[in-house]
């Protein structure tokens, strides 16, 4: 069997997120925030806390030699290191050794809502509230991947997890 030398991906916590996240990256390219190649962009293979999770993503890497995985998913308004035991307690020292998780709150609406221009306490407190807001219109899961598109990244730079965000994309395409 053929092993690829390099295998770089991104899991998110749903289908919209995959598109959010390929759209904010190519922002972050397209600013020179970030430089090298892309990483394939996933929707976690299951729900998080799930013990398929592990699984799954182990059967993704059998072709990969050298490999490294990052983890983005919502805080859902719990303690940051709460919200990170739904993921590294399916994987073993040796695997989270290859592994980042960036924990976004309370969820990536946030980051939404402030890229577009929201107050900041109001999109980390309500972000969906506060995008109707912004948009003058009822928000659904899809506008995640649709809105994105309007997001100001320089609104973004001053927030922690998205500084962080940035840094675990870096160690993941280095």
């Amino acid at each position: 069997m053929h092993q690829t030398s390099f295998c770089r991906y991104m899991f998110v916590e749903d289908v919209y997120g995959v598109d959010f996240h390929r759209i904010l990256l190519e922002k972050l390219f397209s600013q020179n925030l970030l430089n090298g190649c892309r990483p394939a962009i996933y929707r976690f293979p299951s729900k998080k806390c799930n013990q398929s999770l592990s699984r799954k993503v182990r059967a993704r890497l059998l072709d990969c030699s050298n490999w490294k995985i990052v983890f983005v998913l919502d805080s859902e308004y719990r303690d940051r290191d709460i919200a990170s035991r739904d993921i590294i307690d399916h994987f073993n020292k040796e695997e989270l050794k290859n592994m980042r998780l960036v924990v976004i709150h309370p969820m990536h609406e946030a980051w939404l809502c402030i890229g577009l221009g929201g107050k900041r306490n109001a999109c980390r407190n309500n972000p969906i509230e506060e995008i109707m807001k912004i948009t003058n219109r009822y928000y659904t899961k899809p506008e995640l991947s649709r809105l994105v598109n309007r997001v100001n990244i320089r609104l973004l730079l001053s927030e922690q997890d998205f500084i962080e965000y940035i840094e675990v994309v870096k160690w993941l395409m280095a």
